[in-house]
């Protein structure tokens, strides 16, 4: 059907049956009925804001984890299959924000409270990290075309993967407002 629709240029229709095929996938993969109607409620546009960010959380908490991280579920969580704009937007958003939030006196408060904890003891070299780099300018380094990649060792590899997540969000963000202008 959904080729039919592409043959026919009937755009809106192909992403319909692009998103109800992608989604008919991932209820297969959590294959649990719970699950599957929290997705539905979260997919439900007629559904106030609350109800489905409480489905979401019910959602997350819920097992099976497993397939929730495959690449089809991260693919509808942080997308919405390529077609929901605006989810793209917010992780995209919560992911640039995120750095700036770590770095700030809110980051360096949290490293605080992380010291404190019994087990900190084995997490120290994390902590100190943290602790080390509560400056937007740090923050900064996380954040693609911004700055080199800058540190050594893990730091420096994490702050690249950080940059390719949030270029491959951007891709996913700009694909979903593709696809909702073409309809």
């Amino acid at each position: 059907m959904k080729q039919r629709a592409a043959v026919e240029h009937d755009q809106p229709q192909v992403s319909r049956w692009h998103f109800r095929e992608k989604l008919m996938q991932l209820k297969q993969l959590l294959n649990n009925d719970r699950s599957n109607k929290l997705i539905e409620v979260v997919e439900d546009q007629d559904v106030n804001w609350s109800a489905r960010a409480l489905a979401w959380l019910k959602l997350l908490a819920l097992p099976p984890y497993k397939p929730k991280l495959t690449l089809t579920g991260l693919y509808w969580a942080t997308s919405g299959f390529g077609e929901r704009a605006v989810r793209a937007w917010v992780w995209l958003l919560a992911l640039l924000l995120l750095p700036f939030l770590a770095n700030s006196t809110l980051g360096a408060w949290f490293s605080s409270l992380w010291a404190a904890l019994p087990c900190s003891t084995h997490l120290s070299a994390v902590s100190e990290w943290v602790q080390n780099s509560t400056n937007a300018t740090a923050a900064a380094g996380f954040i693609p075309l911004m700055k080199e990649v800058n540190g050594d060792g893990w730091r420096k590899i994490g702050q690249a993967i950080w940059q390719g997540v949030i270029i491959l969000q951007f891709a996913l963000f700009a694909l979903a407002v593709r696809n909702r202008f073409r309809r």
